[in-house]
């Protein structure tokens, strides 16, 4: 076989495997050069309870890159049971939860969300027990 004719082979193997995903060339695709971002979580989450409501607040979280904030609840301490009940921009760093069962304990948290749709962790969980706004008020002993 001619020197010719075998590298004509070997290029057409070459490119071959090249299409098929075997081999590489050139620079890294995308995905091989993306670096995971962190998002810094929010902190210091804590719940004041209202009538049939919940007060959120939060220290912000301290990544520049952030656009707003996620709020989550549940009725136990896993984040995976939890459902987004609210969002805010980054400059504002409450949220009442309103409509709540009276006796019934929620936990929440909150996520800090880029401009890019990138989440942080979760911030720490907090937690509040709801109560009626109809409940009895007792004044000297006797019921009002």
């Amino acid at each position: 076989m001619s020197k010719k004719i075998a590298v004509l082979m070997m290029e057409s193997l070459v490119l071959g495997l090249v299409g098929l995903g075997v081999v590489g060339c050139g620079s890294p695709s995308s995905s091989e050069s993306q670096t995971v971002r962190v998002v810094i979580a929010p902190t210091n989450l804590t719940v004041v309870r209202a009538a049939n409501s919940a007060v959120l607040s939060w220290e912000a979280s301290s990544d520049t890159g952030v656009g707003g904030y996620l709020v989550y609840r549940g009725t136990t301490t896993d984040t995976a049971s939890f459902a987004e009940v609210g969002n805010t921009i980054f400059s504002v760093r409450t949220y009442t939860d309103t409509g709540l069962t009276s006796s019934q304990r929620y936990y929440y948290a909150v996520r800090a969300v880029t401009t890019a749709s990138e989440q942080s962790a979760y911030s720490n969980i907090a937690t509040a027990e709801a109560y009626s706004a109809n409940l009895p008020i007792t004044i000297n002993g006797g019921k009002k």
